[in-house]
């Protein structure tokens, strides 16, 4: 059933075998069957190898589609995807499959995050991301001083953080996103992550975190985030309604319940 995507893995020298791990998978349960979309759909938790096809995958739906990477000229860095890839976990990340068809419909990625993330992610990528603009759009991403502010008030050393979200354009506006971030958020539990963080760059994100019961940290305009030169990451703004950059989060730890009951942060 899946000879139909084969193309997708035609340079990884692993096609058969993650072929056949995903074929296999199809008859198992889902990780999570109290989050699944539809009969028809299986939302399964991807395993190691399954990158080339996550990859291919998001960079015709994420990297295409992303309102501030299209704003920014950068929906074919490929450099930038590739670099947000090798930091992402396959064990924490999941794909959403046609049963019926074996076509990938749907891939959410995840992340460990750790105070000292942020300046190793900028160090790879001055390596590796050739593009200017799309460097200083990975330092944006890396650079969030809200992810300080949630290590520092929080008083944790790491996080979970949701990195891409994509979906097939025949499959949206039914839920898949939605499902696929219960389960990331279900992954980062079984994992002992005690807080869960997306950063959201489309207005649609955002909302959908916010419909799963997911707090606003803070929501500014995407040039109020500067260098130390106080030059914006980002040259350009998206239009409305994809303007403003929104940062969620959900505390997965019970104990955090009676911590950071401040408003969100502004631009102020």
């Amino acid at each position: 059933m899946l000879y139909r995507f084969l193309n997708v893995l035609r340079d990884a020298r692993s096609h058969r075998t993650i072929n056949q791990r995903l074929m296999s998978s199809l008859s198992e349960k889902d990780v999570y069957e109290e989050y699944r979309p539809s009969e028809g759909v299986a939302i399964l938790q991807a395993r190691k190898g399954y990158k080339p096809i996550m990859r291919q995958f998001l960079e015709l739906t994420y990297l295409k589609n992303d309102p501030l990477l299209l704003a920014n000229g950068l929906s074919n860095e490929t450099d930038l995807l590739d670099h947000w890839l090798d930091e992402i976990e396959e064990s924490l990340s999941v794909m959403a499959v046609d049963k019926k068809s074996g076509k990938v419909i749907g891939v959410a990625a995840g992340s460990e995050c750790t105070p000292e993330s942020a300046e190793k992610s900028k160090e790879v990528a001055a390596r590796t991301i050739k593009n200017t603009n799309a460097f200083r759009m990975a330092c944006l991403f890396a650079d969030l001083p809200e992810k300080t502010k949630l290590f520092e008030r929080f008083r944790v050393r790491n996080m979970f953080e949701v990195n891409m979200i994509g979906t097939h354009p025949d499959y949206r506006q039914q839920g898949l996103g939605k499902y696929m971030l219960l389960h990331l958020r279900a992954l980062a539990r079984r994992a002992g992550y005690p807080l869960l963080r997306i950063d959201c760059s489309s207005h649609f994100s955002a909302r959908m975190a916010l419909r799963q019961g997911m707090e606003k940290l803070s929501e500014r305009k995407v040039t109020e985030y500067t260098d130390q030169d106080k030059k914006p990451w980002a040259a350009v703004v998206p239009p409305p309604p994809h303007s403003n950059f929104v940062v969620c989060f959900e505390r997965l730890d019970p104990s955090l319940a009676t911590f950071f009951k401040k408003p969100p942060l502004n631009s102020k």
